[in-house]
């Protein structure tokens, strides 16, 4: 019996599952994708990963493949996206629609400006890192917090015990420094092995344009330009102390005077 033609052309979701490099190169979101740190983010399977990349580093372009692959090949389970702000956050959940989009995958089960449900019976929810707004979501297999440098540590911690019964859970974390203070900065520094780290710098994204950045270099402060396009912890311009001297302010150790 002769196939029909719908048959013969089975869609991009109907074939085997794919690698996340695979599947990124299949949707074809813009020439050159992905491409250098974005290929090593995309191919790992580290449990905890920490991205700390320069502005424009194309942070939110792998938020939103890794978060899609969940929800199609991981069938049934939930993607929570905390980004720094409300806009954000729905700019993530659009990007995440438009890939789907291409892939044809059929009309969604939910949408609305925060949440989308797949077919496959799986859920991605983008929310603002304010407030306790992830505290009603359970089961979560990816969390992704991106900005995670702007994001107070209290709504870090509502999001991650949203992961605490998930099968296989994964964490991953990205953002441009921004000083040296906060839960991005403790796990970069502090974190130990327990996280796979991944540093972007401007000229590690061929996308960025040299000539762009010598104008940034040129009219930015040194720290700022370190900060922004270096993927350096600096300390903020307006603090009246360094994190060395917070840090040395509350150690345990007790200095003895000699009368």
């Amino acid at each position: 019996m002769q196939a029909t033609q719908a048959e013969v052309s089975r869609s991009a979701l109907d074939i085997a599952v794919p690698s996340r490099m695979e599947f990124a190169q299949r949707i074809d979101l813009r020439p050159g994708f992905p491409s250098g740190w974005q290929v090593e983010a995309l191919q790992s399977e580290a449990p905890r990963i920490l991205f700390n990349c320069t502005r424009q580093g194309g942070k939110s372009s792998v938020s939103a493949i890794l978060a899609l692959y969940n929800a199609l090949y991981v069938p049934g389970s939930g993607s929570l996206v905390v980004s720094e702000g409300e806009r954000q956050s729905k700019n993530l959940l659009k990007t995440v629609r438009l890939l789907y989009s291409a892939l044809r995958g059929g009309p969604l089960i939910y949408e609305s400006r925060t949440e989308i449900q797949l077919p496959s019976g799986s859920f991605i929810v983008a929310l603002p890192g304010t407030g306790g707004a992830s505290r009603s979501y359970a089961d979560v297999s990816l969390l992704i917090i991106d900005e995670a440098a702007r994001i107070s540590a209290e709504a870090i911690d509502a999001a991650t015990p949203t992961q605490s019964t998930a099968k296989d859970a994964r964490l991953v974390v990205l953002s441009t420094p921004f000083g040296k203070r906060g839960l991005f900065y403790e796990w970069w520094e502090h974190g130990g092995d327990e996280w796979q780290r991944f540093t972007a710098k401007w000229h590690e994204c061929p996308w960025i344009k040299p000539e762009f950045i010598a104008h940034e270099k040129a009219r930015m402060s040194d720290a700022a330009f370190r900060q922004e396009y270096l993927c350096e912890f600096v300390e903020t311009e307006e603090s009246a102390f360094s994190y060395s001297d917070i840090e040395a302010a509350f150690q345990e150790s007790v200095m003895e005077w000699s009368l």
